[in-house]
């Protein structure tokens, strides 16, 4: 989905919680947009 993000299980933590509060497709835009950018940091490929 944004490039350089690989998958985590905290990813899904996230994921679910903005699944409770938000339709699916609101969810999903949120989602995406946090990954690329205030997550990108801490899911990147380059963290070890």
């Amino acid at each position: 989905m944004v490039p350089g993000i690989q998958y985590s299980s905290g990813l899904t933590s996230i994921a679910g919680h903005l699944l409770l509060l938000s339709p699916e497709e609101d969810a999903f835009w949120i989602f995406a947009s946090m990954t690329d950018t205030h997550l990108r940091l801490y899911f990147s490929a380059n963290t070890i």
